[in-house]
């Protein structure tokens, strides 16, 4: 591509330019957010130098939803909860706070350098960082940091020059993020079209809760869904159905409502989402207990009909490792399509035993009957 070498920033007006005109048309060249990730990173890493690299995507509200590092060459996606420690006390976090590129010629000297174990002076020690607000049409659209193994390595000039690429990276990345975000919901339109019909085409209880099951497990990529039915008169909810790496396990266990994710969103008719459900004093750990299974992240939602909650479907650990910002809303809508469904085909089980009944009433009998109006 003819880049500038990694230890000489351009020294006319005419070698930006032109690197920035290769930066931008390397940029522009995909749509993929992770691909844009990479190319950000890697033109940014030869153009300036270093050996290691990050950039923390925000929506937005200022939420991560994506990330990637580089490391000696390596690079490594889906790392925003490893890189939620910088956004929330390290040089990241400040520059998107104040919206300035930083320079740090040695990071033992900054208290805005988040240490970690290979700062210490036995192992890598200190270093020379960078970072910049990546911004689009004044909209922070994440943060990059570039880190180079030896103090003194980056200057104020090299700050002009990632202030620079900056900009064009901003934009790129935003396209992106738009770009995922529409396809996103496109496919939760379709999820959820998808699973209205294939609900529609179910009549008994046990093979709606299937497709339920399917419909989720497909719709949210994950390793396990459940489903408990709730009964405000014990004021329980008792799972009685579940998929994938839960098995059979879970079905027949109680919890009462109020208690644990599901009993919370029984209780509330609200949906919840747990990133980190290990971490958060809801989640009722009894659920690994009674199955051996180890539980990441759980996606909960209410089943609904009639106006009330008569049940709770819950999602576990997205296989990607992190629940989409769709989430919520996707499960909401098939946990509605799914509760008038439900009481329908409950409605057509009693209708075809009241027949069976009435069938039976007639085969048993000895006696004569006769029928007239």
């Amino acid at each position: 591509m003819g880049l500038q070498s990694s230890r000489e920033t351009p020294g006319t007006a005419a070698a930006t330019l032109e690197l920035l005109y290769h930066v931008s048309r390397e940029l522009a060249s995909d749509l993929e957010l992770e691909t844009v990730l990479q190319r950000v990173l890697q033109l940014s890493l030869e153009t300036i130098g270093g050996n290691s690299g990050s950039i923390i995507v925000l929506d937005a509200g200022g939420k991560p939803v994506e990330s990637a590092i580089v490391h000696t060459g390596q690079m490594y996606d889906h790392a925003t909860g490893q890189l939620s420690s910088t956004l929330k006390k390290g040089l990241a976090g400040w520059v998107a706070e104040h919206r300035q590129v930083v320079v740090i010629p040695d990071t033992s000297k900054d208290e805005r350098w988040h240490r970690r174990p290979d700062d210490e002076p036995d192992r890598t020690g200190p270093k020379s960082a960078m970072s910049t607000p990546l911004l689009a049409k004044d909209e922070l659209v994440g943060v990059m940091t570039l880190v180079h193994p030896t103090p003194g390595t980056f200057t104020e000039e090299h700050g002009s020059l990632i202030r620079a690429i900056a900009d064009q990276a901003g934009i790129a990345v935003l396209n992106a993020r738009l770009y995922r975000e529409s396809r996103r919901h496109a496919r939760a339109m379709t999820a959820l079209a998808e699973s209205a019909m294939a609900l529609t085409m179910s009549l008994g209880t046990e093979d709606i809760l299937t497709r339920v099951l399917e419909q989720v497990k497909k719709a949210l990529d994950v390793e396990a869904v459940s489903i408990a039915r709730a009964d405000p008169v014990r004021n329980v909810l008792t799972y009685e159905a579940s998929i994938g790496e839960l098995s059979e396990k879970m079905i027949g266990k109680q919890i009462r409502i109020g208690e644990g994710i599901a009993g919370i969103v029984a209780h509330t008719g609200e949906a919840l989402v747990v990133p980190d459900a290990q971490e958060d004093a809801r989640f009722d750990s009894q659920h690994d207990r009674w199955t051996g299974f180890k539980t990441r992240a759980i996606a909960s939602a209410p089943i609904r009909a009639g106006g009330e909650t008569i049940g709770v479907i819950e999602a576990f650990n997205p296989v990607d490792g992190s629940f989409d910002p769709e989430t919520e809303l996707l499960l909401t809508g098939i946990g509605s399509l799914a509760g008038s469904v439900i009481l329908h085909g409950e409605l057509f089980e009693r209708l075809q035993a009241a027949h069976r009944n009435y069938r039976e009433l007639f085969d048993d009998s000895i006696d004569l009957i006769l029928i007239t109006d």
